[in-house]
């Protein structure tokens, strides 16, 4: 369970301005390390279904309205990405992993925020932004850090040879960038089809006993 307020509060229907940061600060400063489908931090059938179908923007806002959670957090940002609400996105996942009023970013923030925020800043026009991230992964071979990275690839191959030349050198990237994307934009911090198993639980997280089958007579 999370500390501060109260539990059950909810996320308010507009996650702009003061509401949203309240919420993500309070949720912030447990362990960012998401453990993957815990029974207390599962989501509801209905929302992973949402997300399944690819309806990504009802699944948001759904999710606003959700207990507030790091899981809850994390996959809205994704949901918002995917729904192309990229400056929310950018906003969510900036108070989620860096630490209150600084651009450093949490140590203890886990390599799947760290990735969603990179992507968030990416699809916000700053490349340079998303290498840094990426840079301090503990894993920096896993595939989406790979994806990013070649994409920030192509398009520095396809700048004017002074454009090249001026991101080579020192980095900066023309006003209005955008990257192309091929691939699908953030990570769930689950596994969707684990998730769904899990969201099948009894409301107390614990699965049902197992009884031994009656013997024939």
């Amino acid at each position: 369970c999370l500390g501060g307020p109260t539990p059950g509060a909810t996320m308010s229907k507009n996650v702009h301005g003061s509401s949203m940061q309240t919420v993500v600060n309070a949720v912030s400063q447990r362990h960012l390390t998401t453990q993957k489908n815990l029974p207390s931090d599962l989501l509801p059938a209905p929302i992973l279904r949402l997300i399944e179908l690819g309806r990504y923007a009802e699944a948001s806002e759904r999710l606003q309205k959700l207990p507030r959670s790091p899981l809850i957090l994390e996959t809205l940002g994704v949901c918002l990405m995917r729904s192309n609400q990229n400056a929310l996105a950018v906003s969510l996942f900036r108070r989620l992993a860096l630490n209150p009023g600084t651009t450093v970013i949490r140590m203890e923030a886990s390599d799947g925020l760290r990735v969603n925020f990179a992507t968030a800043i990416l699809l916000h026009g700053s490349p340079s932004g998303t290498l840094d991230i990426l840079q301090d992964l503990q894993d920096r071979d896993c595939l989406p850090a790979v994806r990013m990275k070649a994409a920030i690839q192509r398009w520095a191959n396809g700048l004017s040879f002074w454009r090249r030349l001026d991101w080579k050198w020192n980095r900066i990237e023309p006003a209005n960038t955008q990257v192309p994307i091929d691939f699908e934009l953030g990570e769930f911090p689950f596994t969707i089809g684990q998730a769904k198993v899990a969201s099948e639980l009894p409301s107390d997280g614990k699965p049902p006993k197992r009884t031994a089958p009656k013997l024939a007579a």
